[in-house]
């Protein structure tokens, strides 16, 4: 079977993207792929954000991929980079949602088969 990392690139706001990592992520770990690690990029650090609450007509992504994370044992990974140049400090990024960097990212898509992502 394959092994996939999966970028996400917008913020949760704006969900498409991130809704349909999600779905290809469960999918390919359904039929018996590995997904790596999920980067987190751009907008898509936002996800990690303690103190943002979904809106009531929306879905709460962010605890949908903790969910995915911890059935799956897939690490949840924002670019440190991005995360502070947003003032995302490591006080406000959820528990179990990782910050690490382009190296980081580097190393696991050296022994992945694929790389999707979405934007």
């Amino acid at each position: 079977m394959a092994s996939f990392v999966v970028t996400v690139h917008q913020a949760p706001q704006t969900h498409a993207a991130s809704m349909h990592a999600l779905r290809f992520a469960r999918a390919a770990y359904a039929a018996g792929h590995e997904v790596s690690q999920v980067f987190f990029y751009e907008q898509g650090v936002w996800h990690a954000d303690a103190q943002r609450q979904a809106a009531p007509n929306e879905p709460d992504l962010s605890a949908q991929w903790l969910e995915f994370s911890a059935q799956t044992h897939t690490p949840l990974v924002l670019c440190h980079t991005v995360a502070e140049r947003y003032g995302l400090e490591q006080t406000r990024v959820r528990e179990g949602f990782t910050i690490g960097g382009l190296t980081e990212l580097m190393t696991t898509l050296a022994h992945a088969d694929r790389v999707v992502q979405f934007r």
